[in-house]
């Protein structure tokens, strides 16, 4: 679910929890293939089930004057009582909420990264062992820079 939804992995238990509420509401061979819940005395409610990751607007959120937002994007990670789990991907944390609107058809997240990441090589190349000649080249790469360069060597890439 974490691997078709694209949400980072620290949000594998959310996973495990939401697995395990759509067992107890399934029909299982151990009894005979009867729903667990309704076996142990529980009503069966299925309205309340969505798909894991989809996207939700959590609406009604408190807001400090009347130009703020009234809506945020969020990701559906689980369900609470009352309501749903939601996945926060700008705070990094997951909240509860009963006021969210369902995009089922859009269960893919992508992170929200503006900022192209850039990594900083350095190269030490010591001519000698007495370290008297040493050269050292400092360059950034950024994602796309080096397109088309998965077969040549570092030394055919490097400028």
């Amino acid at each position: 679910m974490l691997n078709e939804s694209n949400l980072p992995s620290h949000l594998w238990h959310e996973a495990i929890l939401y697995a395990t509420h759509l067992l107890n509401r399934s029909p299982s061979s151990a009894i005979n293939f009867e729903i667990p819940i309704i076996r142990f005395g529980m009503s069966l409610n299925l309205h309340k089930i969505k798909i894991f990751g989809a996207k939700a607007w959590m609406v009604n959120i408190p807001r400090g004057s009347k130009m703020e937002e009234r809506a945020k994007e969020v990701r559906m990670v689980g369900y609470a009582k009352p309501g749903y789990k939601l996945y926060d991907p700008i705070t990094d944390t997951v909240v509860t909420s009963r006021d969210v609107r369902f995009y089922e058809t859009d269960i893919r997240y992508i992170e929200m990264d503006t900022e192209p990441k850039t990594m900083r090589y350095i190269h030490v190349d010591n001519e000698n062992d007495k370290n008297e000649n040493t050269r050292i080249t400092e360059r950034q790469h950024t994602p796309n820079e080096n397109e088309g360069n998965e077969n040549k060597t570092a030394d055919e890439i490097q400028t």
